[in-house]
């Protein structure tokens, strides 16, 4: 009798070992159906955890999420659009701005900020250096100004 009730423990130990697998199979393609859908992963993980192919179909026929574009902030969906740093946080900002979105505070007016013409950094006015009408960074133009001099 003993060895009956060993071998039904092991079958028992065996089934719920393979059921966790299982699960955690179903839940992982889920997750990977969702992601590829835009998605989050938890409802990969849920539809496909628990229903298993079923849960991966109504995945697929789910619309989309978000757009991975329209998620993102719109300084990053537009780099070209000119910022400065803010002097308090060090965060890019809108050139416009007049408060900083990050630590709330008042910008300085715009005209005593000018871009470098080189790397488009925002620099106060007494940092810049304007050489043949254009404004440079200290680092930059002595940079150009090192490379004209050696030729």
């Amino acid at each position: 009798m003993e060895d009956l009730a060993d071998f039904v423990a092991a079958y028992l130990y065996l089934l719920i070992m393979a059921s966790a697998a299982g699960i955690a199979l179903a839940a992982f393609i889920g997750v990977l159906i969702s992601r590829s859908r835009q998605r989050d992963a938890w409802e990969g993980v849920v539809l496909g955890g628990l229903f298993g192919p079923l849960g991966w179909l109504a995945l697929s026929l789910l619309s989309r999420g978000i757009p991975e574009q329209a998620a993102r902030p719109a300084d990053l969906i537009q780099p070209d659009v000119r910022q400065r740093r803010c002097p308090f946080c060090a965060e890019m900002v809108r050139y416009e701005a007049a408060l900083c979105r990050y630590c709330g505070r008042d910008l300085p007016p715009i005209g005593e900020f000018v871009f470098c013409s080189e790397c488009g950094r925002s620099l106060e006015r007494e940092e810049a250096v304007e050489h043949d009408g254009r404004t440079w960074c200290r680092s930059d133009y002595e940079a150009v100004a090192s490379i004209a001099e050696s030729v």
